[in-house]
This record gives structure tokens, sequence and C-alpha cells, in this order.
């Protein structure tokens, strides 16, 4: 490298001390530089990266950004017309081959159109590259060999100091092998925070246990035969790995959360958290996987992160805050929002949903709810919550309260339609009839209607009943057999290329693509997003204990 040179030169004048510090320091610079280059489309004179691609298209900044196309991974993506090739350190600074298994990969788990399919048929071979030739590549998009790459690869215009700061990026990027993994094995934890109910954790852990131990037995009996025939397989057989499961608790006061998972984590480092399980706040664990670049798949919470920037952690919805943001949405095409009255208690879950329904109530109709909140254990009778309505005189109500509340039925027999709660709430105990719900009581709803069964929700129970876990708690069952496939889904599409920003990848690439057992409506992650539900439900409670749905909203993205 250019730079490394330089500084070599004055090695008889500079003290050996010094020198080290010095190149460290130039180092950590030219990476900070390159990844930015990289990732933002930003030269180290802060002026946006241009480049030109298919001879004339102009790029800038972002857009221009290497990892618009290569992803943040550098393993690249395939669209229908394009694939983008990994240019990790690896891939790039050694010779290239063909192998079987990145073939496959890319032939049979990617939609093509037909230019791509017959370019992916095409072995790719050529020369490792160099400074040099790396170098003519980003320029004037031409390979080791000197054949022209594809003419959606950009052509860029960068100073030598550019160029220096992002080849020492990708000498970095997929060149050291991520912590939790081994060439044997891949060691994964699932996080039980706080006081999570025992039976819920028992369903989860039942089918993540068992899941587990199936794919272990298969990698042992396909590892066990001697010539592993027929012989193409042998390279498949490298990437083949069997899971380890760690079960993390963190316990007591949540501000303590992230720093019992620093200490386990410098025990025992993991590949990935898998699944987990909250009654409260993710927040802690959200935040440690963000510090730690740890990679955090569909956690079980009421509770995500939402509106803060995550590259590490993707969720099953946005829970009970964005059912507030659909409650919102609905009061305001209802033309209901004009004096709304949200009842609350004070601990997590209420407290979360009367934030969010009030910034959602705010920035939609500029009108800022009207509120009651209980104590702990505080109820009110019939005549106390009347004076409540005489004094507030509200347009409507919504009750944040959970399914086994005290104060429902008071508050059913006392306050006047409309009413409005959270499913998410009403559900967490498993049946939303578990408790009395009054007639006409209207409700967001994340999950897949009852009525709306999809049939892959059979094959997921009769994966559940033939490996007899009991179905006491499906709801978590269900995600948790999704979670999984999904999982498994992912690292099968990784090809052995494993690297914890191409695991979020993939997940975001196949979590469409994984049957979907009747969850929600529909889950879909594009890339770099984080939510994979993408609507709520509106539903009335009918005299039969049906659910009428009114209507499904959309969240923003």
């Amino acid at each position: 490298m250019r730079p490394t040179i330089k500084i070599i030169c004055l090695l008889r004048l500079i003290p050996a001390a010094l020198l080290a510090m010095s190149l460290g320091v130039l180092a950590g610079h030219a990476n900070d530089s390159g990844r930015q280059i990289y990732q933002e489309g930003i030269l180290p004179d802060g002026k946006l990266l241009s480049a030109h691609a298919l001879g004339d298209v102009e790029l800038r900044g972002s857009g221009a950004a290497c990892k618009s196309c290569h992803r943040r991974s550098g393993y690249g993506l395939t669209d229908s017309e394009v694939v983008a090739p990994p240019i990790t350190a690896p891939a790039l600074f050694s010779e290239r081959l063909p192998n079987r298994a990145e073939l496959l990969s890319g032939l049979y788990q990617e939609v093509h159109a037909p230019r791509s399919w017959a370019e992916e048929r095409v072995p790719k071979v050529r020369p490792a590259y160099s400074y040099e030739s790396l170098n003519r590549a980003i320029r004037y998009g031409l390979d080791p060999a000197g054949n022209p790459l594809s003419s959606e690869m950009p052509r860029y215009t960068l100073d030598d100091a550019a160029i220096d700061a992002l080849v020492a990026y990708l000498q970095t990027l997929g060149a050291a092998p991520p912590p939790g993994v081994s060439t044997s094995d891949i060691r994964f934890a699932t996080v039980i925070a706080g006081d999570a109910n025992p039976n819920r954790e028992r369903a989860m852990l039942a089918v993540m246990n068992t899941f587990i131990g199936e794919h272990n037995r298969e990698i042992a009996r396909e590892l066990a035969r001697s010539d592993f025939s027929p012989y193409y397989k042998g390279e498949f057989r490298r990437l083949r790995r069997a899971w380890n499961l760690d079960v993390w608790r963190v316990t007591g006061d949540p501000a303590n959360w992230e720093e019992q998972l620093r200490r386990r984590y410098a025990e025992a480092p993991v590949f990935a958290f898998v699944g987990g399980l909250s009654e409260g706040e993710w927040k802690p664990i959200h935040d440690f996987c963000e510090h730690e670049r740890v990679p955090s798949i569909f956690p079980e919470t009421e509770l995500p992160v939402l509106n803060e920037p995550s590259l590490e952690t993707v969720y099953l919805s946005k829970g009970l805050p964005g059912e507030a943001a659909a409650l919102a949405e609905w009061l305001r095409e209802q033309h209901q929002d004009s004096r709304v009255l949200q009842v609350y208690r004070t601990e997590p879950s209420g407290l979360r949903l009367a934030t969010a329904f009030g910034d959602a109530l705010l920035s939609k109709t500029g009108k800022i709810p009207l509120a009651f909140q209980l104590r702990a254990t505080e109820s009110l009778s019939d005549s106390g919550w009347r004076k409540i309505l005489a004094e507030q005189n509200p347009s409507a109500v919504a009750v944040w309260l959970s399914a086994t509340d005290p104060a429902w039925r008071s508050i059913a027999s006392a306050l006047p339609e409309p009413l409005y709660a959270s499913g998410g709430l009403l559900i967490q105990t498993g049946s939303p009839f578990a408790v009395y719900l009054p007639e006409r009581l209207q409700m967001t709803y994340s999950r897949a209607l009852p009525s709306d069964i999809d049939p892959q929700i059979y094959r997921a129970r009769a994966w559940l009943q033939s490996r007899n876990i009991r179905d006491t708690q499906e709801l978590i069952q269900l995600d948790t057999y999704f979670v999984m496939s999904t999982l498994e889904h992912a690292l099968v599409h990784m090809a052995g290329r494993l690297s914890r920003d191409y695991l979020i990848e993939s997940i975001e690439h196949e979590t469409e693509n994984e049957p979907n057992p009747g969850i929600y409506p529909h889950l879909t992650l594009g890339p770099e997003q984080r939510y994979a539900s993408k609507g709520d439900y509106i539903v009335e409670v009918e005299p039969d204990h049906g659910l009428r749905q009114l209507i499904l909203l959309s969240h923003e993205i």
C-alpha cells in the first residue's frame, strides 16, 4: 500500500514506538475513510463520490457507494437482472475458480431473468487482484486478466488517496472469521429477559432445542459417511456445521442488562442471538447488539425499539407501538380524534402504548390525547369511571390494559362506545377470549386473523405434533418455528460465507421466501428494513366472540 511505503522510507528517522503508533493511526484513518467511501459515498475530503455506470449514467453520493450493490457485508446481491458478486477480501485477493456450492446457491436460490441466468451459468475464473489491478478495476472496469467488467459496475473518479483508503478497507472486509464460529460448529444464544412468562419460555425453548437437535443429527449422519458420495458433495461438506445454543438470562434492573450481556459475551462469544423473550422492554438487548455488532434475529417482544437506526436487530413486527400508531391513523380516518382519552397503568407496556399513541396522534392530527393513569393495583367502580367521563368528555376511549387486568369489567360496563384496546396486550396469554371482552370493542390486531387460515399453519402444526411438542402456547411456538426455519434457510443461502452482516442480509432475503405459518398477515423484509410485518388490523369483537375485520392499515416502512 502506498502510505505504508512512504512511512517505511522514514524508518531511520522515527523511534520504533512512535513509528508503530503512526502506522496504527494511519491504518485506522485509512480504514475509516475507506468505510465512508464504501458505505456512504463520501470521499476523505468530504465531497460526494461520483461515478458513471452503463456508459453515461451518472451516480453520486450514496447512489455511487459500493454498498448500494455489494451490500454492507461485501457479499453482493442478486436481482432479476443484475448479479453483484462478492468483493470481500477473501474473494478479491485470491484466485477465483469454479465452485459448485456458490454456483448452486446462485442458480437455484435466486430469481433470474434470462440474461443473468445465462451469465451465472458461465464459470467465473480470474487471477487474484493486486493493488494495481484493483485500482484499474475501480477506475476503468477491468478485471485482473484485463477483461471488461459488467457495464453495471460503475467506473469511479478517485484520486490516489481515495483509492488507497478504499483498497485498505476492502482488505479488511470479511477478512477475519466472525466470533462464535469454528470449522465444526456455530454458537448462538437466546436471551430470556426479566420476569419472562415461564410457560412461554418453555414453549420457545422446546421448539428451538428440537429443531437444533434434528439439525445436528443430520450433520452428524452426513459427516459419518466414509466416502460422502456422490463425489461432488465434498465441496459442500466444509459448509456444514453443527449448531450450539446458549440460554442467557438477564435479571434485575433493565439498566444492568447490557453489562450482564457483556460479561456473558466475554466468556463465550456467539455468532448471533436467535429468538429471545421479554415481557417488557427489549431496548437494553437491542443496544448491546448495536454496540457489539451481534445480529439478533426476531426476538419475541411486544416492545421493539422504534425510530432509532438499527443494523443488527430484525423484528417480526412493530409490536405495541405499531398498534398504537395504527389506532391513531384509524381514529383520524373516523374523525374521532378530537378528544381521545387513554387509560393505562404505570407499567412498561401501558406506558409505551400511551407514549406511542400520543406521539402518533400528535403527528397525524396535531392533537394531544387526554390521559388517565391507574396505579399498579388501583381499580375504580362504575361510578368512578362515569365521573371521569363526565369530567373529560372524550369522543373516544383507548384502554391500554392486559386481558387479565381486573379493571376490565368495570370499564366495559361504565364506558360507552366507541371503546378501543390493544390486541397485543389482550392476546399475550394465548386466546383473546380468555377473559370477558365487551361486544363491539374495537381493537388493534397485529397477527393474522383467525378466519384467515394459511395452509402453512397445518405444516407447522404437524411438525410440532409429530415431535410431541404440546400446543399450550401455540403463538410463540409458531413464531419460533418460523425463526428457526428462516435461520436455517439463510445459512444454506450463505453457502459457508459466514459473516454477521451477510447473515442479516440473508435473513432479509429469506423472510419472504420461507413459508409463513399464518402468524402475521404477510412477512417480508427489504434491504435494511427491520420490521417484517408491515401492518395492523383494526377488528371488532362480535356477539359470538368472533373478530370482524374493519381495516388493515399499512405501516410506513
